[in-house]
Protein backbone atom coordinates (compact mmCIF):
# COMPACT_ATOMS: atom_id res chain seq x y z
CA UNK A 1 0.00 0.00 0.00
CA UNK A 2 1.40 3.54 -0.60
CA UNK A 3 0.58 7.11 -0.12
CA UNK A 4 -0.05 8.76 -2.71
CA UNK A 5 -0.31 12.16 -1.08
CA UNK A 6 2.83 11.22 0.80
CA UNK A 7 6.53 12.92 0.47
CA UNK A 8 7.96 11.59 -1.10
CA UNK A 9 5.24 10.17 -3.55
CA UNK A 10 4.98 6.57 -3.10
CA UNK A 11 5.77 6.37 0.62
CA UNK A 12 5.68 3.01 1.74
CA UNK A 13 2.43 3.03 4.59
CA UNK A 14 1.97 -0.71 5.11
CA UNK A 15 1.90 -3.99 4.18
CA UNK A 16 -0.75 -6.63 4.50
CA UNK A 17 0.28 -10.59 3.82
CA UNK A 18 -2.75 -12.45 3.07
CA UNK A 19 -2.47 -16.38 4.22
CA UNK A 20 -4.19 -18.79 1.35
CA UNK A 21 -7.52 -17.60 0.05
CA UNK A 22 -8.74 -15.40 2.94
CA UNK A 23 -10.80 -12.12 1.82
CA UNK A 24 -8.67 -9.55 3.44
CA UNK A 25 -9.10 -5.91 1.49
CA UNK A 26 -8.08 -2.01 2.43
CA UNK A 27 -9.71 1.42 2.67
CA UNK A 28 -6.32 2.74 0.94
CA UNK A 29 -6.59 4.62 -2.33
CA UNK A 30 -3.66 2.66 -3.71
CA UNK A 31 -2.54 -1.01 -3.42
CA UNK A 32 -0.19 -2.78 -5.51
CA UNK A 33 -0.39 -6.58 -5.07
CA UNK A 34 3.35 -8.19 -5.01
CA UNK A 35 4.30 -11.72 -4.66
CA UNK A 36 7.13 -11.43 -1.88
CA UNK A 37 9.08 -8.64 -0.26
CA UNK A 38 11.54 -8.92 -2.93
CA UNK A 39 9.44 -7.35 -5.65
CA UNK A 40 10.19 -4.18 -3.41
CA UNK A 41 12.24 -1.57 -3.88
CA UNK A 42 15.31 -0.94 -1.81
CA UNK A 43 14.47 2.00 0.41
CA UNK A 44 11.34 -0.07 1.05
CA UNK A 45 13.34 -3.14 1.54
CA UNK A 46 15.10 -1.25 4.33
CA UNK A 47 12.60 0.71 5.92
CA UNK A 48 9.78 -1.91 6.13
CA UNK A 49 12.36 -3.93 8.83
CA UNK A 50 11.42 -1.32 11.52
CA UNK A 51 7.24 -1.47 11.02
CA UNK A 52 4.78 -2.64 13.79
CA UNK A 53 3.73 -6.15 12.63
CA UNK A 54 0.32 -7.14 13.72
CA UNK A 55 -1.97 -10.21 13.37
CA UNK A 56 -5.25 -10.67 11.43
CA UNK A 57 -6.92 -13.41 13.84
CA UNK A 58 -10.48 -14.83 14.47
CA UNK A 59 -10.22 -16.92 17.16
CA UNK A 60 -7.60 -19.08 16.32
CA UNK A 61 -7.30 -19.02 12.95
CA UNK A 62 -4.91 -16.28 11.31
CA UNK A 63 -6.23 -15.37 8.08
CA UNK A 64 -2.62 -12.53 7.37
CA UNK A 65 -0.53 -9.94 8.80
CA UNK A 66 -0.14 -6.46 8.59
CA UNK A 67 3.13 -4.11 8.77
CA UNK A 68 2.68 -0.48 9.73
CA UNK A 69 4.77 2.49 10.20
CA UNK A 70 5.59 3.27 13.59
CA UNK A 71 3.90 6.27 13.86
CA UNK A 72 0.60 4.76 11.86
CA UNK A 73 -2.09 3.31 13.31
CA UNK A 74 -4.72 0.71 11.87
CA UNK A 75 -8.24 -1.24 13.02
CA UNK A 76 -9.05 -4.48 11.67
CA UNK A 77 -12.43 -6.20 11.83
CA UNK A 78 -14.21 -9.04 10.59
CA UNK A 79 -17.66 -8.05 8.15
CA UNK A 80 -19.49 -11.76 7.80
CA UNK A 81 -21.56 -10.32 5.20
CA UNK A 82 -19.22 -9.38 2.65
CA UNK A 83 -17.67 -12.17 0.95
CA UNK A 84 -15.23 -10.46 -0.92
CA UNK A 85 -13.65 -8.34 1.77
CA UNK A 86 -14.45 -10.63 5.09
CA UNK A 87 -11.45 -8.44 6.73
CA UNK A 88 -11.05 -4.97 6.46
CA UNK A 89 -7.63 -3.30 7.02
CA UNK A 90 -7.93 0.80 7.46
CA UNK A 91 -4.69 2.55 7.93
CA UNK A 92 -4.79 5.66 10.03
CA UNK A 93 -1.70 7.94 8.80
CA UNK A 94 -0.61 10.13 11.96
CA UNK A 95 -1.54 13.09 10.45
CA UNK A 96 -4.78 12.19 10.71
CA UNK A 97 -4.60 10.98 14.21
CA UNK A 98 -3.18 14.45 15.20
CA UNK A 99 -5.25 17.33 12.88
CA UNK A 100 -3.43 20.20 11.26
CA UNK A 101 -2.55 21.54 13.87
CA UNK A 102 -0.62 18.63 15.56
CA UNK A 103 -2.67 18.61 18.98
CA UNK A 104 -3.61 15.62 19.75
CA UNK A 105 -7.18 14.46 19.18
CA UNK A 106 -7.23 11.98 22.26
CA UNK A 107 -6.08 9.10 20.15
CA UNK A 108 -2.29 8.72 20.54
CA UNK A 109 0.09 10.94 21.85
CA UNK A 110 -0.55 14.45 22.51
CA UNK A 111 -2.76 16.12 24.67
CA UNK A 112 -5.23 14.38 25.86
CA UNK A 113 -4.19 11.33 24.57
CA UNK A 114 -2.99 7.97 25.94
Amino acid sequence: MYNPEGTPDKTLAGLVFILGDAKICTDYPREENIKNLEELDMVEKQTYKYFNNYVIKAGDQIFGYVAVPIDYRMNIWENLKDEKCRYKVQIIEPEKIKGNNGIGTGFGPGPGGF
